[in-house]
């Protein structure tokens, strides 16, 4: 697989953060760093969601958009689900019977 067909399959987002050397060096030269975003999209509003890179499968994710309670399902590449309700929420609704 190519590195194109791999950005096409798994988005990331590249971040640039650049930073000046240490006051001692005269030459003043910034020093970058390239670091990579992991990206899901959102299953409601299919936003993408920028997401930790040390995610584990059940962590939950709410979406920035839509504010859609997600969680993680898959990791290579990052994929999110509906997370399920809470069943204290359920059992809330059962009372205003």
């Amino acid at each position: 697989m190519s590195a194109a067909e791999a950005n096409i399959l798994f988005p990331k987002i590249m971040v640039i953060t650049a930073t000046r050397a240490g006051a001692g060096d005269r030459s003043r030269r910034s020093e970058r760093r390239m670091t990579t975003v992991p990206i899901a999209t959102c299953p409601e509003c299919e936003a993408e969601i920028h997401v930790e890179e040390d995610l584990d499968k059940g962590e939950p994710v709410t979406c920035s958009e839509c504010d859609a309670r997600l969680e993680v399902v898959g990791l290579d590449p990052v994929e999110l689900d509906y997370a399920p309700e809470d069943e204290d929420e359920d059992d809330d609704e059962d009372d205003d019977y």
